[in-house]
C-alpha cells in the first residue's frame, strides 16, 4: 500500500505550508520591530521639540551670562521639573554659545571638559541632541529621552 507521502501533491502542500509559515513569521517580526522603532522615534521627537520650545520660552538672555545660581536656578529648576521632566524626558542640559554649562537637571552634573561633551557640538550647531534610555520593563514610563 502506498504511503500518503508518496503523493507529490501532499509533499508540495506540506513544503509550501512550511515556507509560507516561515515567511509570515519573518514579516511579522520585521513589521513589529519597525512599528516599535517608529513609535519610539515619534515619542523622542515630540519630547525633544516640546522641551526645546518650552525651555527657550522660559529662559532669558541674562540666563546665558554664566551658570545659573541662586534664586534663578531654583526658580528655573522648579519650573523645569514640574513641566518638562516627565516620564518621557529624563534630563535637560542648557549650554551657552561659549560651551558653558548653564543648567543641568542632574544635580552634581559638573563637566570638567565641556568641549568634549558628546552632545555639545549638535547643541551649539542648532541641533537638538538627544539620547534614548530603555528600561527593562515594557512599561512606557521605564523609557525616557535625555535632551
Amino acid at each position: 500500500m502506498k504511503s500518503i507521502w508518496d503523493n507529490l501533491l501532499v509533499r508540495f502542500s506540506v513544503v509550501s505550508l512550511a515556507v509560507l509559515a516561515a515567511v509570515a513569521v519573518s514579516i511579522a517580526v520585521f513589521v513589529s520591530d519597525r512599528i516599535e522603532k517608529d513609535a519610539i522615534d515619534e515619542v523622542i521627537d515630540h519630547a525633544v521639540f516640546e522641551t526645546h520650545v518650552m525651555a527657550l520660552g522660559a529662559l532669558t538672555p541674562d540666563d546665558f551670562e554664566g551658570p545659573m545660581a541662586g534664586e534663578r536656578l531654583d526658580e528655573f529648576d522648579r519650573w523645569l521639573r514640574s513641566i518638562i521632566l516627565t516620564d518621557m524626558t529624563a534630563m535637560v542640559k542648557v549650554w551657552s554659545e561659549d560651551s558653558t554649562l548653564i543648567y543641568s537637571s542632574e544635580p552634581g552634573d559638573v563637566e570638567e571638559d565641556p568641549p568634549h561633551e558628546k552632545h555639545l557640538p549638535a547643541a551649539l550647531s542648532g541641533g537638538w541632541p538627544r539620547r534614548f534610555i530603555q528600561g527593562t520593563s515594557r512599561n512606557p514610563a521605564a523609557h525616557a529621552a535625555k535632551i
